[in-house]
Formats: structure tokens, sequence, C-alpha cells
């Protein structure tokens, strides 16, 4: 059974004309519109393959204009004297390495279409409750008119939208970064934001150069509330993030010119494979050398599923698989294949055949991208975008994610820590966070059931079904759960080389679980 690589679009070439056969020229010309259908998705997912340094470089230090205060708390309070204060800088620090895992997943679907893929990824930047930025965009550079084209942005008011749509080098905020290619932050609207219009409401700017080693691909650009903070974590994320975009931008690029393909099939960093009729590997590219572990020497003359089955997929995945080609000419779809050392690993995989004048098949050609990174960066993202980096506990928009899925009424504690800022001011930072996870552990050891978060810069979140008691209401049980939260955090914490007596306040609520929100308001 076939295993292996893919086909993005097919086109004969001198150097193809003798891996594929005396009819290459013939039948891959005639397949160059299958494959390129078949191509698309694969597209985008190929070139995040080469992620490396010179796609999230760090950029010189920002033009910081202002330093002013975070915004301030938002003093959600809870029944029985708790309160939820907003999620200060400390909530910003965490560091995302890539879009968030659930659009990352969907991006590889968009046929193409550089301009929702872009979308999609400012739409995870918005939904992050540590950034608060309620608006954003992306434009792509035009060097050769030297501005930029606005693609892709959520939020912005119809003037913005409109008056933006290009961007001239050195202009605004915007084009300031396009001219200088370093992220610029301000706090405030100052005079360096020269499109302006009546009734705009004050506001700051985080603007990212979109870079490919030193090449301006674009430009981000976030609001920020009025008096935002500058924040190294949130720059270095939003730089993370324009690593992909230049990803995708590039990925656009290779999508449109189709004249790129001897290139990208015969020294792509793509596995490439050609077999004959009967699935016998004839041909591999260095990448499916360097990716499998096999040489050309041992691929040759065997099917590509004696070497690289991994029983990850059964014999129904298979036959669906062969039957589409067959009826298609052409396949695409991920799937497990196992390397010479053993480890498995996810690809993914396009299938061609390629026919000659009569209709029979001389040929089958693939290529394939080694998802393994891709996979890693995902799992990054979802561990950097809902739990908190300094506990490594679920954060507030994990816990919400889970309470929203379960039946029935839920019990809330809300632990907060009083007087923590002036505790962290005394002991220092390091300190202050050790503190925090030792708390974090307590309540863990207290409460092993309970789902557990920390929600705020020193409040902490568990929560129960309602039903998990022992017959008793819930009120009561939630004065016996403070009781033993308190008895837990009651023994002194030992920190900065002395010890400290922390102070808890706590608050209850119960109700339907999913509605977090109006639980986390009582």
């Amino acid at each position: 059974m076939w295993r292996e690589s893919p086909v993005a679009g097919v086109r004969a070439s001198s150097g193809w004309a003798t891996a594929l056969g005396p009819a290459a020229g013939r039948s891959m010309c005639a397949a160059q519109a299958t494959a390129v259908a078949c191509r698309t998705s694969m597209s985008t997912m190929a070139v995040r393959r080469r992620m490396g340094p010179e796609h999230s470089g760090r950029p010189p230090p920002p033009q910081a204009a202002s330093r002013g205060a975070a915004p301030g708390s938002r003093g959600a309070g809870l029944k029985g004297g708790g309160r939820l204060a907003d999620r200060d800088g400390s909530r910003r620090r965490n560091e995302v390495a890539r879009d968030s895992a659930r659009e990352l997943a969907g991006l590889s679907g968009y046929e193409g279409r550089l301009d929702l893929a872009l979308r999609e990824i400012l739409q995870t930047i918005v939904r992050l409750p540590w950034l608060g930025a309620p608006a954003a965009g992306i434009f792509v550079a035009r060097p050769e008119q030297r501005c930029l084209e606005l693609v892709a942005q959520v939020n912005f008011t119809p003037y913005i939208a409109g008056t933006c749509a290009r961007v001239p080098y050195g202009r605004c905020l915007c084009g300031r970064v396009a001219a200088s290619g370093e992220l610029l932050f301000t706090s405030c609207v100052d005079e360096r934001h020269e499109t302006r219009y009546d009734g705009m409401k004050p506001h700051g700017h985080y603007v990212v150069p979109i870079k490919h080693g030193a090449e301006l691909l674009g430009v981000m650009v976030l609001y920020v509330e009025h008096g935002h903070a500058y924040d190294e974590a949130e720059a270095e994320a939003l730089r993370s993030f324009a690593g992909v975009i230049s990803l995708l931008i590039q990925s656009s690029r290779l999508y449109r010119d189709k004249a790129l393909a001897d290139l990208i099939l015969a020294h792509s960093a793509h596995g490439v494979v050609v077999t004959d009729a009967e699935e016998r590997i004839h041909w591999v590219n260095p990448a499916f050398e360097r990716t499998t572990g096999y040489t050309l020497d041992e691929a040759r003359g065997r099917r590509p599923g004696e070497l690289l089955r991994s029983g990850r997929q059964g014999r129904a995945f298979y036959e669906a698989m062969w039957r589409e080609i067959r009826e298609k000419g052409c396949w695409q779809g991920e799937l497990w294949n196992r390397r010479k050392n053993g480890e498995i690993y996810p690809e993914w995989l396009n299938v061609v055949a390629l026919r000659n004048e009569r209709g029979e098949v001389e040929r089958y050609a693939g290529m394939y991208v080694d998802l393994t990174e891709i996979r890693a960066a995902e799992a990054r993202i979802r561990e950097l975008a809902y739990y908190d980096r300094v506990t490594g506990l679920p954060n507030l928009e994990n816990l919400r994610e889970r309470l929203g899925n379960l039946e029935g009424e839920a019990l809330m504690l809300l632990v907060d820590i009083a007087h923590f800022r002036e505790i962290n001011g005394a002991l220092g930072r390091a300190a202050g966070d050790a503190l925090l996870r030792e708390v974090g552990r307590r309540l863990r050891g207290a409460f092993p059931e309970a789902e557990l978060a920390r929600v705020g810069a020193a409040e902490f979140c568990l929560a129960w079904p309602a039903g998990n008691g022992h017959g008793e209401g819930p009120e009561a049980r939630a004065r016996l759960c403070a009781e033993k939260a308190h008895a837990a955090l009651r023994r002194p914490f030992t920190a900065g080389g002395g010890t400290v007596q922390l102070e808890a306040r706590m608050g209850a609520a119960w109700g339907e679980a999913g509605e977090p929100d109006a639980l986390l308001d009582r």
C-alpha cells in the first residue's frame, strides 16, 4: 500500500524526464490541472515546515512611545466577598509561539485564499484574553509601489478600512514600521498617528513588521486600550504570530507562481517520490531521504507501504484513498508514517496518477510535508493560550471552556490572595511567582478532584459539578470547601529567605455550569 509523498502541481522538465519516463512530458502536462486542484491546501501547510529563525527573528528593541500603566481592574465579585480582579501585566506574559492550534489546523482548507487565512490569524489574536486587542489588521508590502495594501482586518471602522486600504511607506504608524522594519508600540494616539477622524476613541497600538530574513513582507497592526503598558512577552508573542503570517504569505506566493514547479519538485524541502504503475519506487528526492532515513538505493524497487507502514491507518483508509486516486486522478490528506529509525510521524500527502495519451497510468508521483514541527507548535500554542505560564495551571479562558462543556449545575469557589501586590513588591517578582506556584500546589493537593485555574493576578478558582457532594446543599458544601481551602493556605509560606503568612479572601457561587461567565460575575 502507498504511504508516502505528494505532488503539488506537475510540469515536465529535463530533469524529470529521466525520473518519470518517456511519457513524462505528455502525462505530466495532462495531469497538471488535476495536480493543481490536488495541491491547493497542501501549499499552505508545505511552507510552514520551513519555520526557522529567519521567519520570527527579533527586531531591535521597540520604539515605545509611552510606558503608561496597564488598564485597571475589572473588579467582578463573587458571593461571599470574593472578587475577580483584572489580570494585570503578569497575565500577559504568556509567550505565544504560533497561532492558536484550532485556527492553525484549519488554515489548510482555504484553497489558496490568503485573506481568509490571515483573517483567521487576526481572529485568534483578538480573542487572546491577556492581550485585550479589540481590532487588528494585516498589510502586505508592495515594494514596487513603496506602499502597504490592507488584505485582512477584524473590527476596523469603515473609515479606517477605506483610508488605510493603501498606506505609503513612512506614513502613519504602519508606514513608519514598513520603512524601519522595527516593531513599534504606542500607548496613546500621538503625533505619529497621522490618520485620524472626528470621534476617534483614544487607543494605543502594537505595529509589528512581517519579514522573511531582511525582506519586508507586510505589517501587522493591533489596537490596544489607551494607556496599555508595553510588555516584552506580548511583543514576543506578536513576533511569533508575524512569523506564521510570513509563512502564509510565502505560501501564497508559491501557490500563484506555477513557474517554480520544477524547483519545488526537484529541489524542494518537501519529500517527493515517484513510483511505477505497480507502486514500486523509481525515484525519491533528498528531502525524502532526510525525512524517512531511507536512501534512494534502499528505497528503489520497493513499495512505499513496505518501507513506511505505521499501522495507524487501517485497510479501509487505504482502500478509500486508492478509490479516489482511480476516480479523480489524485488524493490529498493527512496520514502517519514510520521512519527508518522506527519513529512515527504525521505528514500531509498529495498523490497524483500520471497517465499516457491512452489514459493508462504510467507513474504515481507524490509530495508530502512532515508535520512534526507543526504539531509540536500546535501543542505549544495550546499550552501558552490556555495555561498560565507562572503556575502551569489552566487560565480563565481554559476554565470557561471546561465549565461550558459540563452539564447541570456547578459550584465555584474563588480564592483571592489579599495584599499580594504589596507582597510581590516587597519580595520581588521571583519570590512572588514562587508563592503563586505554592498556592496552586496546596489548592491542588486539597482539592484533587476540582477544576483549578488561575484567573487573575492573585486569584484562583476551584469548580466542581454541584452534585459531587455527600448530600449537603451547595451553600453548606461551599462553606466546607472554603474552610478546607483556608486550612491549606493557613500554614506559613517560605519566600525571599523568610516566611510569609498569606491572607485569603473567598467567595462562592453555584448555578448552571454551561454559563461560566454568569457564575464568575456573581
